[in-house]
């Protein structure tokens, strides 16, 4: 109600102001319009509404489907690393792990035309970093998925991933990067502005014709009213949800989804699993590992 009520108190003006003219054929009240021939108009506005809410929804679908995928990813990807990769390597598994619970963060704030610095800072403690995400100004995300790529390359050159654990992580990196893609032409591709701006003209001629047109069937100034409005308010109220459903990120709670995503990446790092073999887990290299990674690791637990 509140974005549409100036539309609305203009339309209850026109219509206070257009009963009298029908009452006393004068103006705009000479001409007798009758219903039918707003009906051949409401025909055309009423698809023009519909498209348009539907298109709307449409892009508000694949914005959901965009960061659901981006959590289911990011969760994916994190799992991979806190066992595929920190138990054997803990300074670049941490390392890709911040990145990791860094990209829904980075992501939102570039959908949303923000900067994502601070967040960044916090969740990657080292300047260099940092400071390489910072500075990709044109699109932040895909700095982190080279990063992460650069990570991947230097555990495989020094042969500390299977290769089947390889062919996961470089799948789940890849659809990430599909995952901003989508998230990107949403932002950057729009409805036309001439759909849109055809729209609201037929629209305006609709509303400014259909008090006239109901006191000249009715001949009741109080129905004329209560009518008019109430088709009013449908018709702007749906042409209202459509121009805001145009541009989704703006409402959808991206702040708990990336906060999500981090949990999830910090989680799959911080919750080892317990050895496989009770038995062996003494001498067990693996458990080894896990408890320096965790010694080393201890001045730059998550924040």
């Amino acid at each position: 109600l509140k974005r549409t009520l100036p539309q609305m108190i203009v339309l209850f003006l026109w219509t206070c102001l257009a009963v009298p003219m029908c009452s006393k054929d004068v103006l705009f009240g000479k001409m007798h319009i009758g219903l039918t021939p707003m009906s051949l108009v409401s025909t055309f506005v009423a698809a023009l509404l519909t498209m348009r809410s539907n298109q709307g929804l449409s892009r508000l679908n694949d914005a959901r489907n965009a960061f659901c995928q981006v959590i289911n990813h990011t969760r994916e990807l994190g799992q991979l690393v806190g066992v595929s990769v920190f138990p054997y390597d803990p300074q670049m598994g941490l390392l890709a792990a911040r990145h990791v619970a860094t990209f829904c963060w980075s992501l939102k704030a570039h959908v949303r035309g923000m900067s994502s610095e601070d967040i960044t800072a916090t969740l990657l403690p080292n300047p260099v970093d940092a400071q390489f995400i910072s500075k990709y100004k044109r699109k932040p995300p895909a700095a982190i998925i080279l990063r992460l790529r650069q990570i991947l390359e230097y555990l495989i050159v020094r042969n500390k991933v299977e290769k089947e654990v390889q062919k996961q992580l470089f799948q789940t990196i890849s659809k990430l990067n599909e995952a901003l893609m989508i998230a990107e032409r949403i932002r950057n591709s729009p409805v036309p502005p001439l759909y849109t701006a055809h729209t609201t003209r037929l629209l305006i001629f609709y509303l400014f014709w259909l008090p006239l047109a109901l006191h000249g069937t009715i001949q009741n100034a109080l129905a004329t009213v209560v009518v008019t409005m109430a088709v009013g308010y449908a018709m702007l109220g749906l042409d209202e949800i459509s121009h805001i459903c145009e541009l989704p990120f703006k409402f959808m709670p991206l702040r708990q989804l990336s906060k999500m995503s981090m949990v999830d990446a910090a989680d799959a790092v911080s919750y080892q699993p317990p050895p496989l073999d009770p038995n062996a887990a003494s001498s067990n290299s693996f458990s080894k590992q896990i408890s320096s990674s965790a010694t080393s690791a201890s001045p730059h637990l998550w924040i």
